[in-house]
């Protein structure tokens, strides 16, 4: 079947692309097989610069098959997940086709260039049974209780499976729940010869998964249910769901609007229709330029509707019916960019991609509304955070605190105003600058002429006589005792125990120059 992110477009580039006669007719019978598959979601796509085909497994989300569209034939992959499909594994495919090769990953290659090539692998592939289709309902008869207890320790121990956590009911065992599926799933390995995986067989209250289970004396229990916290209501948090994460898509105009550096509140008309509920991670992003930008994470404390948030916020409230806060403020970006390779990467709930107008630039519609993470995405975007905070509390660890108010001004007592990455504008900076201007002191870079209006007012501030320096409090004035500094100047300032002065670093600068 195709995909909901299906194009058609994408579709008549990859076949005009192939220039052998033959290696076209092998594409379309591929496709015309994939469309009518109802197990995988199919559809072309670009992976970087290459033409690929992929088939996704609805239920799992693994992409056990893909082929890369060549000029003169298809490279088909058969992934590490989709070996385990295949009745005879690489011996089987390798006995059926004399290009078949097996790569360092455990995946298959297999080279097809005809028609015939073309048909041979559909029904190699998908209308060959699998190890345990011939057994009733997908799962072999005789798992014993010891298969189920091992399979139990398997997953104590993080053994991967493909199966997702459990939606309604729960294996209880030794006081931990666990998926019923995952846990037969792998009990079956002994009986089957290789793990099963979701697409072989169903669970559920008739299903013959929870029958076994049963009958071996095991425990299933339904999900506790669990209060949502809306417009106020408590949340019993005595079992509470596994938290699934959302990309809300803020307008370019949104993001400039929101001044503070903090994130705390966001508003849509959509979180009740997607199911935001308390615990859910929501991540703010845009598209500017192509790129994507990551502003920050709310996590879900309240979800009220406007009225509440008018009461918190006042009249000046987002126009829109659902409105979430978060128990804390988080840091919130304005130039956090996402980098290519992990946009490229991020995958939602149903297997959606984003689209990219060229392999490095996003539509900008891609990202619109409120949208549900798989878990693997959300943590890339959790590490994106980590970084740019660990980048953050790298430069407050550097570099001495920026100074407040204006004239002379009076230090002590240690008081700590943080800097951070992008540099906000206190009253002794503007002091500073105004009188010493942009251009490094060390160094006499200046970002606005090399970065244009990008650039502009953007340098770091130096603070001549470190805080650890001194005993008390002091007289200090922003036109003597403060110095524009370039970021990297800044830092190597302050490397290691001791902080060097303005002339010993543009010293040392002066002398790499003149080497040879």
């Amino acid at each position: 079947m195709k995909s909901s992110t299906w194009d058609d477009a994408v579709l008549a580039g990859h076949r005009s692309s192939i220039k052998e006669e033959s290696a076209r007719g092998a594409f379309d019978v591929l496709v015309d097989a994939a469309i009518e598959m109802p197990t995988y979601a199919t559809e072309p796509a670009w992976q970087g610069q290459v033409r690929i085909f992929t088939y996704v497994d609805p239920m799992s989300g693994e992409r056990p098959f893909a082929f890369i569209v060549n000029q003169k034939d298809l490279l088909f992959y058969v992934r590490a997940k989709g070996v385990e499909l295949v009745s005879g594994g690489f011996v089987a495919l390798e006995h059926e086709f004399d290009t078949a090769l097996e790569n360092k990953r455990g995946e298959w290659t297999v080279r097809i260039a005809s028609t015939e090539d073309a048909q041979r692998l559909n029904s190699f592939l998908f209308s060959h049974p699998t190890a345990a289709a011939a057994h009733d309902g997908g799962i072999p008869d005789g798992i014993t209780r010891e298969d189920v207890l091992g399979a139990i320790k398997r997953l104590d121990a993080g053994e991967t499976h493909q199966f997702s956590d459990s939606v309604k009911y729960d294996l209880v065992y030794g006081g931990r729940r666990y998926a019923p599926k995952a846990v037969i799933g792998l009990a079956a390995e002994r009986l089957a010869g290789r793990k099963l995986g979701p697409y072989d067989f169903k669970g559920g209250e008739e299903s013959k998964c929870f029958r076994i289970l049963r009958k071996l004396k095991f425990q299933i229990e339904p999900k506790v249910a669990v209060m949502d916290q809306i417009e106020g209501e408590s949340f019993n948090t005595s079992n509470r769901r596994v938290a699934r994460a959302f990309t809300q898509y803020w307008k370019n105009t949104t993001l400039d609007w929101h001044e503070s550096d903090e994130l705390e509140h966001s508003a849509s008309n959509q979180f009740r229709e997607r199911g935001v509920r308390h615990g859910d991670n929501i991540f703010i992003v845009t598209v500017i330029d192509g790129n994507m930008h990551l502003g920050g994470v709310l996590i879900v404390d309240k979800l009220v509707g406007k009225r509440a948030a008018q009461k918190k916020y006042g009249k000046d409230v987002w126009d829109a019916s659902d409105h979430v806060f978060d128990h804390q403020a988080r840091p919130f970006y304005k130039d956090l960019v996402v980098p290519p390779n992990v946009v490229a990467a991020l995958r939602f709930v149903g297997n959606k991609e984003l689209v990219f107008k060229t392999p490095r630039q996003l539509d900008t519609q891609t990202l619109r509304g409120v949208r549900e993470l798989t878990p693997e995405s959300a943590e890339l975007l959790n590490d994106i955070l980590k970084s740019a905070r660990q980048q953050e509390l790298t430069i407050v660890s550097l570099f001495p605190n920026e100074l407040e108010s204006g004239g002379t001004y009076t230090e002590g007592a240690r008081k700590q105003v943080v800097v951070n990455a992008f540099e906000r504008d206190p009253k002794a900076r503007k002091a500073c600058l105004d009188h010493h201007g942009y251009d490094c002191a060390v160094c006499n870079f200046n970002f606005e002429a090399r970065y244009g209006d990008r650039g502009k007012d953007f340098i770091h501030v130096h603070h001549l006589k470190p805080m650890s320096l001194t005993d008390g409090e002091y007289e200090l004035s922003p036109v003597t005792d403060l110095r524009p500094v370039c970021p990297n100047c800044h830092a190597m300032l302050h490397r290691g125990e001791k902080v060097l002065s303005i002339e010993e670093l543009r010293d040392i600068l002066n002398e790499t120059a003149e080497r040879p």
